[in-house]
């Protein structure tokens, strides 16, 4: 205990300041909400970011650092061509807005990569060999591709939805208009 007690102390106080944003970004995801197309495009461009600089910050700027992180954001992306994922995404017809369905996994996967970058940073301090062994760079750069890839799959699911049309067709009558029944012709 006295281990992870003298790591925490020795973590940089900013670094709980990204935390308890991330907590709160991830909160907001939890809910239904009315989102414009430029706001789906910012979390992923922070989740990117904010993995990019964790690997070149451990690993430097390399083809092998750059390749396995691009290499994870591709894989993610292609998996969720199948995978559809966010799903009961509407796109009101005449808006520019969409509805996304409150979800905790976007919560998750910002944890999640909080922690691996936490833990990557940690691992580099306390045995920094390891960032010269190309297997440990190749796993470690491609998941931090793969987890925030999962936000570039994500903003591309939700500007693919297509408008509601059918809900745009359907309008009830004005007040005080007549409403006429619907009659067959024989």
């Amino acid at each position: 205990m006295e281990f992870i007690w003298q790591i925490l102390r020795h973590t940089p106080v900013w670094v709980y300041g990204i935390f308890a944003l991330l907590v709160y970004l991830g909160a907001i995801q939890t809910r239904e909400r009315r989102v414009s197309r430029l706001r789906v495009a910012i979390l992923p461009i922070v989740m990117l970011a904010f993995s990019l600089l964790g690997v070149l910050g451990t690993f430097g700027l390399s083809a092998l650092t750059l390749g396995a992180w691009t290499g994870g954001i591709l894989l993610v992306v292609i998996l969720n061509q199948i995978a559809r994922f966010p799903r009961g995404v509407r796109h009101p017809a005449g808006s520019s807005h969409f509805v996304i369905p409150g979800s905790w996994t976007p919560l998750l996967l910002m944890l999640a990569i909080f922690f691996a970058r936490y833990v990557v940073a940690v691992t580099a301090v306390m045995r920094p060999a390891l960032g010269a062994n190309s297997t440990y760079v190749v796993v470690v750069a491609a998941g931090f591709g793969l987890f925030s890839g999962i936000f570039l799959a994500r903003a591309l699911q939700i500007w693919g939805t297509k408008p509601d049309i059918a809900a745009a067709s359907i309008s009830a009558p004005k007040e005080g208009a007549a409403i006429t029944p619907l009659t067959s012709r024989g």
